[in-house]
């Protein structure tokens, strides 16, 4: 974020900007003309809405100006997630304190299925229930769009299995593998027989079989 000031004072004068993210705030006292500009870069720690004010005074008195800063996530990013784990996603001032979050859920506007505090935006398992990709989208109320991902629930890999079909194989004789996997999703199968030899697959979606000689 840039703040860009321009006052004007006949005096000597004092500008403060704190830009509401708990951080130190920036003084400029080294104001001598009476018409100046100023700018300064600043860095927000995560996403959300950020009262920044700027107060300026002179031996007359003192002027406050307050403005409303989104921080936001560049472009569109990717996460993985457990099916049936709620989408919890860090937003600052998200309650409408300072802005007010508008869900977007696989295009929708959703509300239902969606805690809101100060700090954090909580999207219900409900509306990501099925396995695969959802894309998920926040909004401010006049429509900017700080926050988009595409968020892939897969299943979490259990019930493996691995047991050869015969209790014994004669050496240089090919001995048959079975393994299993019960729930998982988008699975790198790795079976390594012991001997330098492996095997790498790839798995889409379970229940998985798999004999190998």
């Amino acid at each position: 974020m840039t703040a860009f000031i321009q006052a004007y004072s006949p005096r000597q004068k004092r500008c403060t900007v704190d830009y509401g993210d708990a951080s130190d705030s920036v003084v400029f006292d080294q104001l001598i003309d009476p018409i100046f500009n100023l700018e300064h870069n600043h860095q927000y720690p995560g996403l959300g809405f950020y009262v920044v004010r700027l107060t300026c005074e002179n031996s007359f008195g003192s002027s406050l100006e307050t403005a409303v800063a989104v921080g936001a996530e560049p472009g569109v990013r990717h996460q993985n997630l457990i099916e049936g784990d709620n989408l919890v996603v860090p937003v600052a001032g998200a309650d409408g304190s300072i802005g007010s979050v508008v869900v977007y859920v696989d295009g929708k506007n959703v509300s239902d299925g969606v805690r809101i505090s100060s700090t954090h935006v909580n999207i219900s398992r409900a509306l990501i229930a099925t396995t695969g990709e959802h894309t998920v989208a926040f909004k401010t109320a006049g429509g900017l769009t700080f926050f988009s991902r595409i968020v892939t629930v897969e299943k979490q890999i259990s019930g493996v299995l691995l047991s050869p079909n015969n209790d014994a194989t004669q050496v240089n004789q090919p001995v048959e593998f079975t393994a299993s996997v019960m729930a998982g999703d988008n699975m790198y199968v790795n079976l390594s027989y012991g001997d330098g030899n492996f095997e790498l697959v790839y798995v889409q979606t379970s229940p998985l079989t798999l004999t190998r000689r």
